[in-house]
């Protein structure tokens, strides 16, 4: 219970104090009496925050896709099997998606499709079989 009631100040606080005072007094009283029933442990705030902080999942990863010349048949799911993209994508398109890494993507006519993830380009020209390419994104 001590991760949430420090989530809560450190939101509070992180808004100003117009939405402090403009929260319903029940909550603020929730608040305040949870606060006094907080035994002192000697953990700082800042270092209960950091607790709260590592068990928010993890960041999402950004995948660009630009097709060239002929159009590919791309395929993006990520970590919780997320079908991020699942299609042909026309030649002069592309597609920008967002997910939970790692990411599995299997594109078909693969020597035709540029690829950046967090905004760094992939070079995958050495996956490419035939003309698919299999590749994992982490």
């Amino acid at each position: 219970m001590a991760p949430m009631l420090v989530h809560q100040e450190a939101a509070s606080a992180s808004l100003g104090t117009s939405a402090a005072a403009s929260a319903p007094t029940k909550t603020a009283h929730m608040v305040a009496s949870a606060a006094s029933t907080v035994p002192s442990s000697g953990i700082s705030k800042s270092q209960a925050s950091v607790a709260v902080a590592s068990t928010q999942p993890d960041a999402a990863g950004k995948i660009s896709l630009k097709v060239g010349s002929g159009a590919a048949r791309i395929s993006v799911v990520d970590a919780n099997g997320k079908k991020l993209v699942f299609e042909t994508v026309a030649a002069g398109s592309g597609r920008e998606v967002s997910g939970t890494p790692p990411f599995q993507l299997k594109i078909g006519n693969a020597a035709q499709v540029q690829l950046a993830y967090n905004g760094q380009p992939v070079n995958f020209s050495d996956k490419i079989r035939g003309t698919t390419a299999r590749i994992e994104l982490k």
